[in-house]
């Protein structure tokens, strides 16, 4: 019996240990054709990584871009290609995320709109950002 009691102790603080761990989300949500922007957006995550790094936390971050911000996105058109592929390998649980619908009205004027390597794509990136609310993801419209 007091073997059941420790042992249903021990399971109670185990449980509780990965409720306070629990992994944070965080979609950043860009629309404009800035560099700039994009170059401050790579750096938060850059420390966003080191914080949770530090507390030996995990994070999932999701940038969704559309409209004028899908030039993040694109293979011939970013200025930061390099660094988010670079990010890209370097941080676990860092997704970028394209519109298809902005895609798809670029690519009537444009013979190509590829993306860059490893860049997912959702059909609306403004329902994507609204889904990843829904699942409890925190939001940065920077």
């Amino acid at each position: 019996m007091i073997r059941q009691v420790i042992w249903g102790v021990i399971l109670s603080f185990a449980l509780i240990g990965q409720a306070v761990a629990a992994t944070d989300k965080l979609v950043i949500h860009i629309n404009e054709n800035d560099p700039a922007l994009f170059q401050e957006v790579l750096t938060n995550i850059e420390n966003i990584q080191a914080h949770y790094a530090a507390s030996e936390d995990d994070v999932i971050i999701e940038v969704v871009a559309y409209g004028k911000g899908i030039t993040m996105l694109l293979a011939d058109t970013s200025p930061v290609a390099d660094r988010i592929e670079f990010l890209q390998f370097a941080y676990d649980g860092l997704t970028f995320t394209a519109c298809g619908n902005t895609l798809d009205a670029r690519a009537k004027h444009q013979n190509s709109v590829a993306l860059l390597d490893d860049v997912g794509m959702a059909q609306t990136g403004i329902v994507r950002i609204m889904e990843l609310q829904q699942q409890g993801y925190s939001y940065l419209k920077p």
